[in-house]
C-alpha cells in the first residue's frame, strides 16, 4: 500500500460508509507514520472548523436576541392608541374630531407617569381619557424655553460691566467744524431692490424607528423621543446626543401616521 495520502483520497474515503473508512484509515496508519500524521491533521482541522462555526452561530444567535429588546413604550402607545381609536369608532366621533397622534402620545406619557406601563386596564384608560386635558405647552416647548432662559442668563453674566470714564470734551472739535467750509452733499446712491424673502422650509417631524426604538425625526436630522423630548442630531450614521437643541423646534409640526 502507498505510504502517502492525498486530500483527494481522503475525500473519496469520506464518501464511503463509516466502517470502511475506519478500516482503511487503520490500515494506512499502521503501514506508514506519514499517513497517520496526515489523517490526524485532517481530522484536527475539521474539528477546529466545526467548533469555530458552532461558537460563531451561538454568538450570532445571542447577539440577535439582545440586539432589539422589547420596546415597552412602543408597545404601550400602540395599545393605548388602539383603545382610543376603538372608543372613537364606538362613539361615532367624526374624522375631524379624532385625537391626533401627537396628542395620543402626550396622553400615553401622562398614563405612564401615573401608573407605569402595566397599571392600566382598558376601562381605566377610557375613564382617564374622559377627564384628561392635553397640556397647553408640550415638553419640547418647555425644554426650549428653559434653554433660552439659560442661554440668556449665561450671556448676561458674561457681559462686561459698563465703564464710568468721562467722555472727552468736544468744544474744540465743534469750533473747528463751525469754521470749516461746508462740504457739498454727495448724491444719494440709488437703493438696490431688496431681494424677496424666501419662505423657510416647513419643519415636519415624522415617526422614525432606529435600533428598535421609536423616535420623531425631521428632514434636518433633529431627533426627538417618542414623548417629544430632545435627543440629538442624526448625522447619517449615528445620533449625536451632544448636539445642542435648536431654538426653532417649537415651529415644527408632526406628520400623522396613516
Amino acid at each position: 500500500m502507498s505510504s502517502t495520502i492525498s486530500a483527494e483520497l481522503i475525500r473519496e474515503l469520506l464518501k464511503q460508509n463509516r466502517d470502511e473508512i475506519i478500516s482503511a484509515m487503520t490500515e494506512m496508519m499502521k503501514s506508514s507514520p506519514s499517513a497517520s500524521a496526515a489523517i490526524t491533521e485532517a481530522v484536527s482541522k475539521k474539528s477546529r472548523k466545526s467548533k469555530a462555526k458552532s461558537e460563531t452561530d451561538d454568538s450570532s444567535s445571542t447577539k440577535e436576541k439582545t440586539k432589539r429588546p422589547a420596546n415597552n413604550w412602543v408597545q404601550f402607545t400602540m395599545r393605548i392608541e388602539s383603545l382610543i381609536r376603538k372608543h372613537e369608532e364606538d362613539t361615532t366621533v367624526s374624522a375631524a374630531d379624532k385625537m391626533k397622534t401627537t396628542i395620543v402620545k402626550q396622553f400615553c406619557s401622562h398614563l405612564k407617569e401615573q401608573k407605569g406601563y402595566d397599571g392600566w386596564t382598558d376601562s381605566g384608560v377610557i375613564e382617564e381619557l374622559a377627564t384628561w386635558t392635553p397640556p397647553d405647552v408640550s415638553k419640547m416647548s418647555v425644554a426650549s424655553k428653559s434653554k433660552k432662559e439659560s442661554d440668556a442668563a449665561s450671556v448676561a453674566s458674561a457681559a462686561p460691566e459698563p465703564t464710568t470714564e468721562p467722555k472727552p470734551k468736544k468744544a474744540a472739535k465743534k469750533a473747528a467744524d463751525t469754521e470749516a467750509e461746508p462740504k457739498p452733499k454727495k448724491a444719494a446712491k440709488k437703493a438696490a431692490a431688496a431681494p424677496e424673502p424666501v419662505a423657510p422650509e416647513p419643519m415636519v417631524f415624522r415617526e422614525w424607528m432606529h435600533e428598535g426604538s421609536d423616535y420623531w425625526k425631521n428632514q434636518r436630522g433633529d431627533v426627538l423621543t417618542a414623548e417629544m423630548e430632545w435627543v440629538g442630531r442624526w448625522d447619517g450614521i449615528k445620533i449625536d446626543e451632544a448636539f445642542p437643541q435648536p431654538d426653532d423646534l417649537e415651529s415644527g409640526t408632526f406628520a400623522e401616521s396613516e
